[in-house]
């Protein structure tokens, strides 16, 4: 039996499972670069444009699972333009993430779960920085002056995120390193809002020679935790060729 849905109930749950890996193609993330806008941060910093925006060609061009680390404690190095799919349960901030080393060194993180952005504490900036120091070696010395963009990927009729995210202290008092957390959230982090449409998907849809928008299913299933954590240590081709998704560890 066929079940026919109205693309009101199928667009959301298409971009909690697919536009992440959709940012992997430079048609999409082209499509997308007019809709980026950044809100009017709340400190009365001025705007800058997503990286995204200034090149689409700087988005990820591999994709790569980070499995939990009670199944594979080592680590690995970070490298630049390879979405970063955490394989845990509760990933702080994001849902995935890639770095930018050119033209300014970046960390860039798309995020399409509404909950995620209902509030942004001191303690979630400190469990992101400390989730990536047990998965990337050497992380503190790679992190040091990489700013973060991060990019609210929404279905365009149920926007949820309209305004930058605060960041607010964890506690009822604010110890020093709830105070640097809010520095670095204030200073160094930028905020973009993209609403993805129905027309976006079908355009994606036609540029990529008729494939479905669930074109490479398991790149964009990267998203659900499970998957990331069954991908095993090979390596399997993706996309037109030049894209690969990988275990990272």
């Amino acid at each position: 039996m066929t079940v026919l849905m109205p693309h009101h109930v199928l667009l959301p749950s298409a971009v909690r499972v697919h536009a992440i890996g959709a940012f992997t193609y430079p048609g999409f993330v082209g499509r997308m670069r007019r809709k980026l806008r950044e809100p009017q941060p709340p400190t009365g910093r001025e705007p800058r444009p997503c990286l995204l925006q200034t090149d689409p060609w700087l988005c990820p061009t591999d994709a790569a699972a980070l499995r939990p680390k009670v199944l594979h404690p080592g680590k690995v190095d970070a490298k630049y333009r390879v979405l970063y799919v955490p394989g845990v349960e509760n990933f702080p901030l994001v849902d995935d993430f890639f770095f930018v080393g050119a033209p300014r060194r970046t960390t860039v993180g798309l995020q399409t779960s509404a909950a995620k952005a209902r509030r942004v504490a001191t303690d979630t900036a400190r469990q992101f920085n400390e989730q990536l120091a047990e998965f990337f070696d050497g992380w503190e010395a790679f992190a040091r002056g990489l700013p973060w963009e991060i990019i609210y990927a929404q279905p365009a009729d149920s926007v949820t995120v309209h305004a930058c995210q605060e960041c607010m202290n964890a506690g009822d008092r604010a110890s020093a390193e709830d105070e640097r957390h809010r520095t670095f959230w204030d200073n160094e982090v930028h905020q973009y809002h993209v609403a993805i449409s129905h027309e976006d998907a079908i355009a994606v849809c036609s540029e990529w020679n008729g494939f479905i928008f669930s074109l490479c299913p398991l790149l964009w299933r990267l998203t659900s935790t499970s998957t990331a954590a069954r991908l095993g240590s090979g390596r399997l081709r993706l996309g037109r060729g030049r894209r690969r998704c990988h275990c990272a560890a």
